[in-house]
């Protein structure tokens, strides 16, 4: 196994794998970005009463707009 990977390395792919992560990176902040700014706020209004909230001790946390 150590030798395949040695020829792996050889080869040059180890190139096309960084290159693959660097772009999975920005594919997923990409994604997360479009999810929290776009598809959210959508979702907020369509539901109305409810308020997603971030705080520092949980993830996220639910509460009634009317108490807000």
């Amino acid at each position: 196994m150590l030798k395949e990977f040695k020829e792996f390395i050889a080869r040059g792919n180890v190139l096309d794998i960084a290159v693959g992560i660097i772009i999975g990176v920005a594919f997923g902040k990409i994604i997360t970005s479009l999810v929290n700014d776009i598809i959210m706020p959508v979702v907020g209004l369509l539901l109305g009463k409810l308020k997603a909230v971030r705080c520092p001790n949980c993830t996220s946390q639910i509460e009634e707009a009317a108490n807000s």
